[in-house]
């Protein structure tokens, strides 16, 4: 059955349900244990056939954070691996992966799980290869409710110059908003994109701000 990943951002009656059959059941069970078999087993009648059934369209935190970590373990190979820019055949294997949910517009619903992490309907994965002759970021942004995704790439190499800003983005809070502009040959491309508060990123951050002293 399929999963009902819009039920997660809202009352979720799958999981309540879903809840009070595990309950249930475990009364039922408890009731056997101690000689209660009428009581015991009419709880377990109930409760198994509700905990089952909820169990496989019930959306739940891990269910959220899976399809993350498997765009993420995908990423490389589907998104990076192969591709040719310029003259260069990307080597996946430079780039640096980087996750995290977004509230980009005021339709991304959220939600507080059960162990206190914020998760919105729609999360980004970033992949960094920067270097100090020039950097490529992918990023491409999942918008769980309506299965869409898009896309987005630049490369600052052989620019005539490049412009770099990155934010603190208040909501969801530990994500930073970062937009590179490049000119080549008279023709400007702009890329905006979230990275997370990670020692890493600010590392390669760094070195793609290192090529803004090519517009001087």
């Amino acid at each position: 059955m399929e999963k009902k990943y819009i039920k997660y951002f809202g009352a979720n009656i799958a999981r309540i349900i879903y809840c009070i059959g595990s309950g249930l059941a475990c009364f039922g069970v408890f009731c056997m244990l101690f000689s209660h078999r009428g009581l015991g087993f009419l709880a377990c009648l109930i409760g198994v056939p509700l905990f089952f059934i909820t169990s496989a369209i019930q959306a739940s935190d891990k269910d959220i954070d899976k399809l993350v970590s498997d765009a993420m373990e995908s990423y490389k190979e589907e998104k990076i691996k192969g591709r040719v820019i310029g003259k260069e055949t990307l080597d996946e294997s430079k780039f640096s992966l980087f996750s995290g949910f977004i509230r980009d517009s005021g339709d991304v619903r959220f939600k507080s799980g059960r162990d206190g992490k914020l998760r919105t309907s729609r999360y980004y994965v970033t992949a960094i290869s920067a270097e100090r002759s020039g950097s490529i970021v992918f990023t491409t942004v999942y918008d769980i409710i309506s299965s869409e995704v898009k896309d987005y790439m630049i490369s600052t190499k052989d620019a005539e110059s490049v412009e770099f800003t990155k934010e603190a983005v208040e909501f969801p809070h530990g994500n930073f908003f970062c937009r590179i502009k490049t000119l080549k040959e008279e023709a400007s491309e702009a890329l905006e994109f979230y990275l997370p508060a990670d020692a890493l990123a600010d590392k390669l951050t760094a070195i793609i701000s290192e090529n803004v002293k090519n517009e001087e």
